[in-house]
């Protein structure tokens, strides 16, 4: 009897603590589920910088080739049609002058147009002696004689013009002035129009390089500015300079981007290589805001501050931007401001936000 009641009461307490540390897990679950509320943000968490006032520099990257400059560009041509014998140089090869280019001689038809020209010239002549004889005989009058002589003196003129501008033997064209070639489209036994170039000669110091540049950065540059100019595809980095000469102004359909003729003012680069392009700009004074806090909307640019947890949205204008700052303007943003630079995509005006620590 005494065992069954000690039993009893120790099953009662067994179940006293068990019921007493239950109570104090509860207590701590709660107090714990009330710290974890109470961390719960009222709003999107964000992180912030300050608005600044101050420049940045930057520089204006552009890509494209060296082309030769087009007005100081050489070409030798044939007035009338010739047959190319032979070419003595290769595009990109340096010519002194004197060296020979190629060696034309007169094509079948530019031959058979001097022939002709011969021949109507003694054809001429012998009207003109003809008139003559029959003015002395009283058969033909003066007019007439005058009218032959016309004739003869113009298939004179028109035989020594067509020997002055043609070739009647196979001749060597020589180089005129120290230089690159730049053209060269024609190989031997090839007819060559009348007046088509036959080699195009770069002059040596008459190079330029033609950047294409993004159409938003054209404001920012002008004809005269320095450009440092690096070759892209040189295992070691070559820097040369030039001067931008023109900007044009349209966009080229093939590329969307705006031609920028640049003169070389060294000899660093190569014909038709293919270079880097970096301008600096003169630095903007305005409103510094991280890169990050920019926000694109379809027509617009924004940024976002925060004030009293709560985020206003501004439209800006977006003045210049490096890496990672920009300068805008804005009637509303000013220095010392709190602007978003984390989580500001998924921000609306008047919003609640939790600011980062």
């Amino acid at each position: 009897m005494k065992r069954w009641f000690s039993d009893i009461v120790a099953l009662l307490i067994v179940a006293g603590v068990v019921a007493m540390v239950g109570v104090q897990y509860g207590r701590r679950t709660a107090a714990r589920i009330k710290v974890t509320q109470r961390e719960i943000p009222t709003g999107p968490l964000v992180s912030t910088d300050v608005v600044r006032s101050g420049s940045i520099p930057f520089d204006v990257v552009a890509y494209g080739q060296v082309v030769p400059t087009p007005n100081a560009v050489h070409v030798y041509s044939i007035p009338l049609e010739a047959r190319v014998v032979a070419i003595a140089i290769t595009p990109g090869q340096h010519i002194a002058k004197g060296d020979t280019l190629f060696r034309v001689e007169p094509s079948p038809d530019t031959t058979l147009v001097l022939a002709q020209s011969r021949e109507d010239l003694t054809y001429a002549t012998k009207a003109y002696e003809l008139a003559n004889q029959r003015l002395a005989m009283r058969l033909a009058t003066e007019s007439e004689a005058a009218q032959a002589r016309n004739v003869m003196a113009l298939a004179q003129s028109k035989l020594d013009n067509l020997m002055q501008r043609s070739l009647s033997k196979p001749s060597d064209i020589v180089s005129d002035e120290e230089g690159i070639i730049s053209l060269s489209p024609w190989s031997p036994g090839s007819i060559v129009p009348a007046g088509a170039p036959i080699v195009e000669v770069a002059p040596i110091g008459a190079m330029q390089v033609m950047l294409q540049v993004e159409t938003e950065d054209v404001a920012l540059i002008t004809a005269g500015e320095r450009v440092t100019l690096a070759a892209v595809d040189r295992g070691e980095r070559i820097d040369s300079h030039g001067v931008i000469r023109t900007i044009t102004h349209q966009i080229d359909p093939a590329t969307r981007l705006v031609n920028v003729a640049v003169d070389l003012k060294d000899d660093g680069l190569l014909l038709n290589q293919y270079v880097e392009g970096r301008i600096t700009i003169t630095p903007r004074t305005g409103l510094i805001v991280p890169r990050s806090a920019l926000v694109a909307r379809p027509a617009s640019t924004a940024v976002f501050t925060v004030v009293d947890g709560v985020a206003h949205e501004h439209v800006v204008q977006l003045i210049v931007e490096s890496l990672s700052q920009a300068i805008i303007e804005a009637d509303t943003v000013r220095k010392g401001m709190v602007v978003v630079i984390g989580g500001a995509a998924g921000l609306s005006d008047g919003i609640k936000v939790e600011v980062a620590p």
